[in-house]
């Protein structure tokens, strides 16, 4: 998949929520989500990130969190 092809399924999915932010970065911000695609620079891997709880919710587990992510990659 090409950046042009995510662009463009990004924009059919989401419509005018997407924004380019950078080369192989895109931002998809609605009322009920922000979502976060990077694509790597050799275009072998593709990263979805979305925010599962506000911050405030999850500060009490930040340090778990941090440590399991850091394990398991």
């Amino acid at each position: 998949m090409t950046p042009s092809d995510i662009s463009d399924q990004l924009t059919e999915l989401f419509r005018g929520a997407v924004a380019a932010i950078a080369p192989g970065s895109w931002q998809v911000e609605t009322a009920d989500f922000r979502l976060l695609v990077l694509l790597s620079d050799d275009q072998s891997w593709l990263r979805i990130l979305v925010a599962i709880a506000p911050a405030q919710d999850a500060r009490p587990f930040l340090e778990q969190l941090l440590e399991a992510n850091f394990d398991s990659t």
